[in-house]
């Protein structure tokens, strides 16, 4: 994008693009106001990818954990960064800063501010969305994966941009079920089941289907994929609401074992690292360890009824029980006890819940979408949808979140409260977002813009102690 532009001497009102890559272009305006307009919009376009080349940038470094003088500085240049980005629509909502705020968040000292929504897909959805997952895909660039299961038993995926890379008719009925996917480290495959007991696994970057499999009688309940490059294995497990249990093996794609077990509904299955044992959680509550031939190895009990798990990390799983707790268990521990647990005052039950991907925060759906951070056990910010949520998935973006209701998806961010280096930073999204819906830390829409004297926005600069705006940068400032 390193480009410059010129007076055409052969035409009064034409002016010239010049390129790094030696290509010219010419432009003929047909009046001076014409020119005036080319050169704004072209300006526009030019400061924009140079954002987005920074943002992608610093994204790309990951030296937020540092904390030497080089990493610091970085630390104010990505801040004044995404301040910079305040006046321009697209740039505000664009993913390269929306995860570049997440990341200086996660490892600078930040509070949870207003929740925003700044995505809505419904166009691309034909029936009423079940499931839904996030990944990232690529071994040299991550790029990000949407993907969503239906009631029509279509399977499809969203690039970065959300458009539909791939649309699968992967099972005859709904889906019933998703694997969990990690957040940071790139995914090959993702395995869906579904009402009618079939298991489909997909390549995660094209959508493209891997095998399929119809074991099982009954609606799939869950499934997950484990790999191993240690030990050179991969593995799917999945079972049914009546406790049937299969594995198999994902490179021979063949059986490898499978057990009828007096379980009931299965409402998490979790590989430990070792690769040679599973953990199996029960909607009764019964948590046990098999290993790969069915043998059981331990036992414990939740003392109460299981309505959703997921995995924290490859040894600890959480459970959310019917009297709205949150349970963390050890799956290395001998007699599995609770680790961590955190209860809840919402009115209903909990639906489904996700986790960030270093396990401090929480985003848990039932009536109300709250976000918990799980040191202090305290609810951060919540909002009340006007339509019951189905499923939720953190992405990798820090709390930013999609969830699922009807045959929508809406994508939130978190307007991080960020201090640093005594400075308070808000993102822009505060001023972007004022009046269209933001919701504040005690659920409530933002109005204090609108009963704010006028000079208030222009007091407002992204920081309770000012950042000073700088001009724009050359190309090839920031290398």
């Amino acid at each position: 994008m390193a480009c410059r532009l010129e007076d055409d001497m052969n035409e009064s009102n034409g002016f010239v693009i010049k390129t790094k890559s030696g290509k010219d272009f010419y432009i003929n305006a047909t009046s001076e106001k014409e020119k005036e307009d080319w050169m704004v919009q072209i300006a526009v376009v030019k400061r924009c990818y140079l954002m987005r080349q920074r943002a992608q940038e610093h994204i790309n470094r990951r030296h937020y954990k540092q904390v030497g003088a080089v990493e610091r500085s970085r630390h104010a240049q990505a801040l004044d960064l995404v301040w910079e980005a305040r006046n321009v629509r697209s740039m505000v909502t664009d993913p390269n800063l929306v995860q570049l705020w997440g990341q200086i968040a996660e490892h600078t000292d930040s509070e949870c501010g207003a929740l925003f929504m700044v995505e809505a897909l419904e166009e691309t959805l034909d029936g009423n969305v079940s499931v839904l997952a996030f990944c990232t895909v690529g071994k040299d660039v991550a790029t990000p994966r949407l993907i969503a299961g239906d009631f029509n038993g279509n399977v499809i995926l969203f690039d970065a941009a959300y458009n539909v890379i791939q649309r699968q008719k992967a099972h005859k009925n709904m889906v019933t079920a998703i694997s969990t996917l990690p957040k940071l480290s790139p995914s090959r495959f993702v395995a869906t089941g579904a009402a009618d007991g079939s298991i489909c696994v997909l390549n995660a970057e094209t959508g493209a289907v891997y095998m399929t499999v119809k074991d099982f009688r009954r609606a799939a309940s869950c499934c997950e994929i484990f790999e191993s490059k240690e030990r050179g294995i991969r593995r799917l497990i999945a079972a049914d609401r009546e406790g049937r249990v299969a594995i198999y093996d994902l490179d021979a794609k063949r059986l490898v074992a499978e057990k009828e077990t007096d379980c009931g509904n299965v409402r998490g299955l979790v590989y430990l690292p070792s690769g040679n044992a599973f953990a199996m959680i029960c909607a009764s509550g019964a948590l046990l360890v098999f290993d790969e031939m069915f043998n059981q190895l331990t036992f414990a009990h939740v003392g109460q009824g299981v309505v959703y798990a997921r995995a924290v990390d490859a040894t600890h799983l959480m459970v959310a029980t019917e009297n709205r707790e949150l349970m963390a268990y050890n799956l290395t521990q001998t007699n599995p006890e609770p680790v961590k647990v955190l209860k809840l005052t919402c009115k209903e039950p909990i639906r489904c819940f996700d986790l960030t991907a270093d396990g401090k925060y929480a985003v848990i759906v039932s009536n109300e979408v709250e976000i918990w951070k799980l040191a202090n056990q305290h609810c951060e910010a919540n909002f009340s949808p006007t339509i019951p949520v189905r499923s939720i998935s953190i992405t990798s973006d820090y709390v930013s979140f999609f969830l699922t209701q009807d045959t929508h998806i809406e994508k939130w961010v978190v307007d991080w409260k960020i201090t640093y280096e005594g400075k308070k930073y808000r993102s822009p999204f505060l001023q972007l977002y004022k009046n269209e819906g933001a919701v504040d830390e005690a659920g409530q829409a933002k109005d204090e813009a609108q009963k704010a004297p006028a000079t208030s926005a222009n007091q407002y600069k992204g920081t309770i102690e000012t950042v000073e705006e700088e001009g724009e940068e050359e190309d090839g400032d920031e290398k």
